[in-house]
């Protein structure tokens, strides 16, 4: 392990050794952070955890909340600037904490904000509106601290990295009885990794604090079995797919009992066994579009490799070959009801989206046609969805080819920027994603 790991590990083991429980009330029960290969820090269990448990909670006084000054700024302008003015001053209720946050290097190579002109080219075209968005609202905040940085000597840079972890960190809170809200920062909950929705532990905003629940046990011996006892899970992918003659058969069962009465005594010999599952919570019903630019990351997606749940919140958007696609009369009708933007092919269904196939079926159809689908989301007569696909096919099958480009310039600039590997992983899961469903999708078109 390197300096730089030991020192991080450190301040994790400092934070949870001093765990707040008594001073302010914070609850932590059954789990700890570790570093998971591949995944960065999260939060795994120390012992078996039943649904429905209380495994964290966060009261209003353990929360770190914005300083009152800086009323015009935005409320993510007001906690950035109130994180900064106290880790500056080094105060002792925040120091141990934020030393356990990302750095700006940590920044720089995960925030598509942060990357250069030459990488930021290779992003997929529906990243590039939320991160025009990002940076609008970066500058607008700047603009709105800049007299009080100047005026207590800080910069940009310090301002910006404390942006960024509170984007990235933050949760809403608005007081029982208060009338204006807020965005604070709760320890031990942030180092929650994410989830796509119906897939992770519960958060809930109580009249006291925050509140992570199990949404299921953890630690339960077939629960870790399935995860972890590779053998058997292979069994019953060769019994599936193999046809074995009897001997075989009974052969491989009496080896995969064997493994598991070995299994099965280990953990109750040894309960420490059965820790050690990740806690995930979901940030939102987000793409991975939206999770890249805010949060540094995306999700697998459509095909997700071994027992990893896919983001059923992704999706791929299609605005930039669709809107083109559509008449100016036909984008006047969309707009008139609400329907103008917002194109997606679904990955996890591997179908389009209900904006879609309104915005489709208003190029096809005649206007009474057209008004009973947008109402009642069915055809009036014939089911026109082999219509709208095969309208489609050929914008998809553009992207397509505009995602197998990408691929190539990504790998051929990555032997030139060996040190921005990280960026280049991101990109290429992501352009990979999108030509896997756009495939999926023109597979299934006659």
């Amino acid at each position: 392990m390197n300096q730089d790991a030991t020192a991080s590990s450190q301040a994790h083991e400092t934070l949870r050794a001093e765990e707040p429980s008594e001073q302010r009330g914070v609850e932590i029960r059954h789990v700890k952070p570790a570093q998971l290969p591949g995944r960065g820090l999260g939060l795994v269990t120390t012992a078996k955890i039943k649904t429905g448990a209380r495994i964290i909670f966060v009261p209003e006084k353990a929360m770190f909340k914005p300083y009152s000054f800086l009323t015009n700024a935005s409320p993510q302008a007001q906690l950035a600037v109130s994180l900064l003015v106290d880790c500056i001053a080094a105060q002792p209720t925040i120091s141990t904490w934020a030393a356990t946050w990302p750095t700006d290097v940590d920044f720089e190579h995960s925030m598509p904000l942060r990357w250069p002109e030459s990488l930021r080219d290779l992003i997929p075209p529906p990243v590039e509106q939320p991160l025009r968005r990002q940076e609008e609202d970066l500058l607008k905040d700047l603009n709105s601290v800049h007299d009080f940085l100047a005026a207590s000597e800080l910069s940009d840079d310090d301002f910006r990295y404390y942006w960024f972890i509170v984007n990235s960190r933050s949760f809403h809170w608005k007081p029982s009885g208060g009338k204006v809200g807020s965005m604070v920062m709760c320890p031990f909950i942030d180092y929650i990794n994410h989830a796509p929705s119906g897939s992770a532990c519960n958060v809930f905003e109580r009249a006291n604090g925050y509140e992570v629940v199990a949404d299921r046990d953890y630690g339960e011996f077939w629960s870790q079995f399935q995860m972890n006892s590779l053998p058997f899970r292979y069994f019953f992918l060769f019994q599936r797919r193999i046809v074995l003659s009897p001997y075989c058969q009974i052969k491989m069962r009496s080896i995969a009992l064997k493994v598991l009465r070995v299994y099965k005594r280990k953990i109750v010999t040894n309960p420490s066994e059965a820790a050690g599952e990740e806690i995930l919570a979901t940030y939102g019903a987000h793409s991975n579009d939206k999770l890249l630019v805010h949060y540094g990351f995306v999700c697998h997606s459509g095909r997700a490799p071994n027992h990893e749940t896919p983001n059923r919140d992704d999706d791929i958007r299609l605005d930039h070959i669709l809107l083109p696609a559509l008449t100016p009369a036909v984008r006047t009708q969309l707009q008139d009801v609400g329907f103008l933007g917002g194109y997606a092919l679904l990955p996890a269904s591997n179908e389009l989206c209900f904006k879609t196939q309104v915005a489709v079926r208003a190029m096809l159809l005649t206007c009474n046609e057209w008004e009973y689908f947008v109402a009642n989301g069915e055809d009036l007569g014939e089911d026109q969805s082999g219509a709208v696909r095969t309208f489609v096919a050929p914008l998809l099958k553009q992207y397509s080819d505009e995602a197998a480009e990408k691929l190539v310039r990504i790998a051929s600039k990555r032997e030139d920027l060996r040190d921005r590997n990280n960026e280049f992983d991101l990109l290429d899961t992501r352009w990979t994603q999108i030509a896997h469903a756009l495939e999926d999708f023109l597979d299934s078109v006659p």
